[in-house]
């Protein structure tokens, strides 16, 4: 199952249709007992449990979820079925998720954890469109509404996770990106994608 997993391709945002949207969700927490990283580390060794009931995340090993660079995730999604997204970045404050053929959504997701002032944020950025017509639909309908209720629960469980609270709750953005920002989203995570095949690359160690 792991070598079906590895062997499915990246669905980048200009294999998608539509306008390519950017959508920001964050928290800042003040009086977390946990720095940046501790939180991050908290949220990254149990991804699944993090992801909120909606979202039913395992790794390409089939165990429930801890993110590790170059794995694969699965996810089970409401009206879709078995979906997947691939760890193409992971850092001790950031990791980006992009996804895989056969997803309805093209492009990706990151997650972030970082120091404001006395506050930590935990931010969650979505950069996608929908993969085709029939799932432009489907976004449209349903898959919009459960996919902000997933990042609000995910942001909500990092905030507890964190024992402060967020006086501002969970704050939120949207915007189209236009022609020039799309060009410059794709060719950020056909990058990222890049270098984690390189690392990956049984070469990639030789001289």
């Amino acid at each position: 199952m792991k070598k079906i997993a590895d062997s499915q391709s990246e669905q980048l945002p200009d294999d998608g249709i539509g306008t390519l949207k950017r959508k920001r969700m964050w928290a800042e927490v003040s009086g977390s007992r946990l720095t940046p990283e501790e939180l991050f580390e908290r949220f990254r060794v149990d991804f699944s449990e993090a992801t909120p009931g909606v979202v039913e995340a395992t790794t390409d090993a089939g165990a429930r979820g801890t993110l590790e660079p170059g794995a694969t995730i699965t996810m089970s999604l409401p009206v879709r079925g078995k979906v997947q997204v691939r760890v193409q970045e992971l850092t001790p404050r950031k990791a980006t998720l992009v996804t895989l053929k056969g997803h309805p959504l093209a492009g990706a997701v990151r997650f972030l954890s970082e120091q404001r002032g006395d506050r930590v944020r935990f931010e969650v950025q979505v950069y996608d469109r929908p993969a085709s017509l029939p799932d432009w639909f489907v976004m449209r309908t349903v898959g919009k509404p459960m996919q902000g209720r997933t990042w609000d629960s995910l942001i909500e469980k990092m905030i507890e996770e964190s024992g402060g609270s967020a006086p501002n709750g969970i704050e939120h953005t949207e915007e189209p990106l236009d022609e020039a920002k799309a060009e410059f989203v794709d060719g950020w995570l056909r990058e990222l994608v890049m270098e984690r095949r390189r690392a990956s690359s049984p070469d990639s160690g030789s001289t």
